[in-house]
């Protein structure tokens, strides 16, 4: 991932703190305001979170996260060039469900060019599940 291009979009410093267990969508929705920052417009807030989305994409890792949850979604879903169906699946990946599993493995990449195995199977063991 090219630091400059997704640096200033996404905060790989940020550490999550809600869980899911604790049903806490209040600290859910503060810990992604403090991931990715929301500008006031949604076109403006689709196109960054599209950005973002295309430049995970072009990582073997976070493909693999995202080809694995494309196979548990609905069959339009599995269309890697349906920008609308790529939005929505990255929509996925960033819900309360996901982020505190999805973060992790992202940060790993971006700090250590590989996700953690303990992170990765915390996350493919949800997918797996859901």
């Amino acid at each position: 991932m090219e630091e400059r291009d997704i640096s200033e979009l996404y905060n790989f410093d940020y550490q999550c703190v809600y869980r899911v267990d604790t049903e806490d969508k209040t600290q859910y929705k503060y810990d992604l305001s403090k991931i990715i920052s929301r500008p006031e417009d949604d076109d403006l807030y689709n196109i960054k979170l599209f950005g973002i989305f295309t430049i995970l994409n072009n990582n073997e890792e976070t493909k693999q996260i995202f080809n694995l949850l494309r196979m548990k979604l609905p069959e339009q879903f599995h269309d890697e060039s349906s920008t609308f169906h790529n939005i929505m699946l990255f929509y996925e990946i960033i819900s309360y469900q996901f982020l505190h599993l999805y973060h992790p493995c992202i940060c790993d990449i971006y700090h250590n060019k590989v996700i953690q195995p303990e992170n990765l199977n915390r996350l493919t063991s949800f997918i797996n599940s859901f």
